[in-house]
């Protein structure tokens, strides 16, 4: 036993937030007693500590076994690291990493969710020193737990943006995920996979590939300093670091980090996310697991699913995280879990599905709809941004192969949708240089088209009293009627807001007549005319599917950031104004809804609308061109 060991306390007292939950205690032959205290048993309100501590009955389970071996019970092992991590910890914190008890004590004051694990002293010093005032031993240790092997650490973001990982490792609202000895890219992989889930609608914490480099605070003996680092918003971590509960389905079935892999199936999650957080949450699980296939993540055990308890104590589906695409690292790489009976991803099937639905208890169409709709999502917006993701060759060539071994295929032969606007301009538009611009050297391009015409203070009116903004009551009038219509040649519809007045702009190869948008309030007139390159953000018919698209502006070629820039605001001005923002800046503008005019660019890569009770589809693309 180290010194260290030694002083540490042998009572750990068990808080959520502020709530005392418990007590663990260390007894002799190193095992281990977790006990509830008599005031969260008697709190009829109380926060909720784990669905594993649930009974049938939905009542408190207050018994718990002895644990022995130098193990702490399942709920709080899978609180602290595994692997790399959890040996750098242990040593930092000179206490040995098989001992989970004074493992615990040592890490105990950032854990994953709202768990706190502290020694009596500790809660002595809560009120009345600074949390930063602690023992010098602790002092040097990084003391947060983040489950997992992967090198990763809790960061804080400066307000110039970089991360800076604090000195003893309290706090912090990101995780910063090292690069790999091993296995080349993984960082630039998993931030691939997750602007493929956000484009194909799963739901994604914020994230970002940083240059390690650039992250400050980083431990001396730490020697993977190499390439660039994956940093993701903590999603257990609210404003001023407040602390939201969470727990993974580890937890969750009292199953031991060493046997994550085993003792359940992805049936056995889905029932309980089912009957637990509800059909919506279930919905997206669904999503998770059709996307865990097709992009060949055989990662996915119990500890990377989680529930959050945002109110205390009602559970529901965590944000998506660790999509990692594990057979470009392992070819031969299977399911980490059972999906209707098997692990091999080239083996299922819409049957594996209908299974799933029923042991989860779920309706058996609900779940095959919500797999057929993501397998297109899926496909449809890996071609849309597989050209701009930072992945090999190789990376991306292994990626494909994998796809097209799967038995789960996309109902759709998808292609790459508007890759560019020279595409735009060569097959459905009629454009010449705009002889009307005053400024020399302007880009501007002539549309000829059919103009009609809008009142934009009446048309504004009456978007502020449907609740949507702009845009999306634009789209949505304008997609009904398309879909209505069916019209069979390509369009776009370019708007263009000038002075008091909005501009929708129709073109096509036979210079179309959209009566229907004379329907549209403010109407005032139409005719041929023409629409500055101002006019983007516009819409895009096939002839089949409506197309939302959001033209990326390129690099400034006079700014040294490497940032994309989006088109966020149509604005009105004289002349037509648009505002160009980095991503972070547009997704804030996005949260102030202000106005009901156009602000932003969708997190989603599509989204449905009911025509005449059927749902049709509409595509966001993104569109780059540079100047």
């Amino acid at each position: 036993m180290s010194a260290t060991e030694n002083k540490l306390s042998r009572i750990l007292n068990v808080k959520l937030n502020d709530t005392k939950v418990g007590t663990l205690t260390l007894l002799a032959g190193d095992n281990t007693l977790f006990a509830f205290d008599e005031s969260y048993v008697a709190n009829v309100a109380r926060p909720t500590l784990s669905l594993w501590f649930k009974t049938p009955m939905g009542e408190l389970k207050t018994t718990e076994k002895i644990r022995g071996s130098a193990t702490l019970p399942p709920f709080f092992s899978n609180l602290l690291p595994e692997g790399h991590l959890r040996d750098y910890l242990a040593k930092k914190a000179n206490v040995k990493s098989g001992r989970e008890f004074f493992l615990i004590a040592a890490l105990g004051n950032d854990l994953p969710g709202a768990v706190r694990v502290m020694s009596s002293d500790d809660l002595q010093d809560e009120g009345t020193h600074d949390q930063q005032q602690r023992s010098a031993t602790e002092a040097k240790v990084l003391r947060f737990s983040l489950a997992g092997v992967q090198l990763k650490f809790s960061a804080v973001m400066e307000s110039t943006g970089g991360l800076t990982i604090p000195a003893d490792g309290i706090g912090g609202g990101w995780i910063v995920k090292l690069p790999s000895n091993s296995h080349r890219h993984v960082p630039e992989a998993e931030f691939s996979m997750l602007k493929l889930a956000e484009r194909s609608g799963i739901t994604v914490p914020e994230f970002k590939l940083i240059s390690t480099a650039s992250v400050s605070g980083l431990p001396s003996d730490i020697n993977e300093k190499f390439g660039d680092s994956l940093a993701v918003k903590r999603f257990d971590r609210g404003k001023n670091d407040t602390r939201i509960h969470m727990e993974d389905f580890a937890q969750i079935f009292g199953i031991y980090p060493t046997e994550k892999y085993e003792n359940a199936s992805f049936d056995r999650i889905g029932y309980v996310i089912l009957s637990e957080c509800g059909e919506e949450d279930f919905t997206e699980y669904i999503r998770r697991l059709v996307f865990t296939v097709v992009i060949g993540n055989g990662d996915m055990h119990l500890k990377n699913w989680s529930l959050l308890y945002a109110d205390g104590r009602n559970p529901r589906l965590s944000p998506a995280y660790d999509f990692v695409p594990t057979t470009l690292y392992m070819a031969n790489d299977d399911l980490s879990l059972r999906l209707g009976g098997n692990r091999e991803f080239n083996q299922v099937t819409e049957k594996s599905f209908e299974k799933l639905a029923a042991k989860s208890a779920a309706s058996e169409r609900m779940v095959l709809v919500t797999v057929r709709e993501t397998i297109d999502r899926i496909y449809q917006a890996w071609h849309e941004v597989r050209g701009d993701l930072p992945l090999t060759k190789e990376m991306r060539a292994a990626l494909e192969s994998h796809m097209s071994s799967l038995q789960l295929k996309p109902g759709t032969k998808f292609s790459s949708s508007l890759p560019t606007l020279d595409l735009l301009k060569k097959d459905v538009m009629y454009m010449e240089q705009n002889r009307l611009a005053e400024i020399e050297g302007a880009i501007e391009f002539r549309i000829t088209g059919q103009n009609y015409v809008y009142n934009l203070d009446k048309l504004i009116a009456t978007v502020r009293r449907s609740g949507e903004t702009f845009d999306e009551f634009l789209t949505e009038q304008i997609a009904m009627n398309l879909y209505k219509s069916r019209p069979k040649e390509s369009l776009t519809i370019l708007y263009a807001p000038f002075r008091e007045k909005l501009l929708l702009t129709v073109s096509g190869k036979h210079n179309p007549a959209c009566n229907w948008l004379s329907k549209l309030p403010g109407f005032e007139e139409s005719g041929r005319d023409w629409a500055p390159e101002t006019a983007v953000p516009f819409i895009y018919w096939s002839g089949d599917k409506l197309y939302r698209v959001y033209p990326a502006l390129g690099r400034d070629p006079d700014d040294d950031a490497p940032d994309k820039y989006y088109i966020t605001d149509l604005g009105k001005w004289n002349p037509p104004y648009i505002q160009r923002t980095d991503v972070d800046t547009h997704k804030h503008i996005a949260e102030l809804k202000r106005d009901p005019m156009y602000y932003a660019v969708p997190t989603s890569g599509q989204r449905t609308i009911a025509v005449d009770g059927d749902t049709a589809v509409v595509y966001h693309a993104f569109v780059k061109y540079s100047q």
